[in-house]
């Protein structure tokens, strides 16, 4: 990147969005799940498998 100013605005952007995501339910949600060491609540698809 050749605009300093650019990358500023792109940071920002990228900040936003973290608090966003970690003020989700969906976030809040997995946290505890972790915490209480519990199995995750989705399953990732499988190595190759076409999603």
């Amino acid at each position: 990147m050749s605009d300093p100013g650019a990358l500023a605005a792109l940071l920002d952007a990228e900040a936003n969005a973290q608090a966003l995501a970690f003020g989700s339910p969906e976030h809040q949600e997995a946290l505890r799940r972790f915490l209480d060491k519990q199995p995750l609540a989705f399953a990732w698809p499988a190595q190759g498998e076409a999603g």
